[in-house]
Order: structure tokens, then sequence, then C-alpha cells
């Protein structure tokens, strides 16, 4: 009795160990031999820069070899910049692994400071169980940015949400070289930079806030957190109504910016005061 215990045991410790070989995303047998298919992996993040070409593609994998095998996906972009021709992932027989392919123009014609995102799913009848049924791309571009010095930033965002004095002071600013006007803060509100910022309330260092003056008559903040949490969530900008630039001097008037907290009132936003930056 003993030895077929020890037996008993030793098969259900194997087939354990059988069904742990298989983790999330990997490809199961089909008892009934039927194709499934899943994603490669279920989400991919990239700065593009020229070199990258205008492709991107990405893995479609299969439980089998046996014989071509068409497998019909969905493509969803937040933009018209990317496009997928063909939505099928067409496998060749011997073969396991396909590609479906991500045309866009170019990184020069992203826009700056935007966050793309894109979606690759596999069809529910065709997923393998324990399969990735959907790929998310988050696509930026990718800027150089060299210093160009100390500017000044005059602070109007903290005082809506807390009544912070409405003050000036000196700031870390760095620009685009493939850009002409586009400019980022850097630390704009990081301990020992912005004087009512505790050493506990920094979230993130470095923390970088976009200025796209690129056009001097729609000057732009892209949505950005300012790497801060006083106790409500992560304090954030974004743009209402453009502002101006005028030489070295970017102005956003009174209600052009709107500044909020992630965890205060869903993310509820406020009116910003006037806010300046002035450009070394």
């Amino acid at each position: 009795m003993k030895n077929i215990k020890i037996s008993l045991w030793l098969l259900v410790m194997a087939l354990f160990a059988a069904s742990c070989e298989q983790e999330d995303g990997a490809l199961y047998e089909n008892p009934d031999g039927k194709v499934m298919v899943s994603l490669a992996s279920g989400r991919y993040i990239a700065e593009l820069i020229p070199n990258d070409g205008t492709q991107i593609t990405v893995q479609i994998n299969r439980n089998s070899t046996k014989g071509a095998f068409d497998a019909p996906f969905s493509f969803k972009s937040s933009s018209t910049l990317f496009t997928m021709s063909d939505t099928v992932a067409h496998f060749a027989d011997g073969e396991s692994i396909t590609h479906l392919v991500i045309s866009y123009p170019g990184s020069a014609q992203m826009g700056i400071g935007t966050t793309y995102t894109l979606t690759v799913s596999a069809k529910a009848d065709l997923l393998s169980p324990g399969g990735v049924s959907t790929q998310t791309l988050t696509l930026n571009r990718r800027l150089t940015w060299v210093d160009v010095g100390i500017g000044q930033w005059k602070e109007g965002l903290i005082v809506p949400l807390f009544g912070a004095p409405a003050i000036t002071y000196d700031v870390a600013v760095q620009r685009a070289e493939e850009a002409e006007g586009v400019y980022r803060m850097v630390n704009p509100y990081k301990y020992e930079v912005y004087p009512y910022t505790g050493a506990d309330e920094v979230l993130r260092d470095p923390c970088y806030v976009l200025v796209n003056a690129a056009d001097p008559d729609k000057v732009t903040i892209p949505e950005a957190g300012l790497g801060i949490d006083w106790g409500y969530g992560e304090i954030f900008v974004r743009t209402l109504t453009y502002g101006t630039r005028t030489g070295k001097t970017i102005t956003f008037p009174a209600r052009s910016l709107a500044v909020g907290m992630r965890d205060y009132q869903d993310g509820a936003v406020f009116y910003a005061e006037e806010c300046v930056l002035i450009v070394p």
C-alpha cells in the first residue's frame, strides 16, 4: 500500500509539473488538432527615430507547423498615421511564426510630445488558451535634447490647487535639435528647485515638462505629470488654449492651461493662472 501511495504521489507531482511548464502566453496543443494562435507579447513601447524606417512588425505564433494557415486579426490606432494594409497573419507550411506589418511615414511626421496607442488583437475563436489576445503598442517620437542653460519659470499651476504663492524661479531648460522652438523644463517641481515641494513628495527624477513652441502662435504643453504628489495623486498639466512665443519669452495666459491631481475627483482639472517661461 505504501508503494502505491508513493506512486500516486509521484504521478500527481509529475502532472502538476507538466501543467506548470506552459506559462501565460504559451501555445497549447489542441486535442482536436485545431490551429490556434497568440501574439508573442502583450506590450510594445518605443520611441521612434528616423533610422527605424517606416515599418513595425508584430510577431504572431501558432501551435502547429502543418500546412498553410491564415489567421485574421483586428487593428486599431489612435491616429491615421499608422496603418495595417493586411490584417491577416499568413503562415506558410512548416512555419509556426509569422508577422503582421504596421506602416507609417517615418518618425519625422509624428507629433512632438504626442503618444500614439495601437492595438493588434486575435479573434477569440482562434486564441490559444493561455495565449496573448492583444498587443498594445505605445509609440512616441524620440528627440535629441541639449542643454541651453537656466531659464525663468513663472509658476501658475499650483496656485489654484493649494493657494501657493505665484512665484518666478530658476529652472533648467533643454531644446530639441530636430525641431526649432521645442523645449523642455528639467525637474521644474523637484525638491530644492520648487520651494514648496518636500523631499518625500517627489515621484520621479528626472521629470520633464515639454513646451512645444515650434509655432509661436500655437504654443502647447502636451499633457504631462509634474513628478510630484501632494497627497492626491500626481499633479498634471494639459493645454486648453494656445500660448504664444515672442523671442525667448513663452506666455500661457490665465486659463489657457489646466491642472489637476490624478486621484482627486477622478482627475478633475482646474484653470491655471498665468505661466511664463523665459528661455535662456
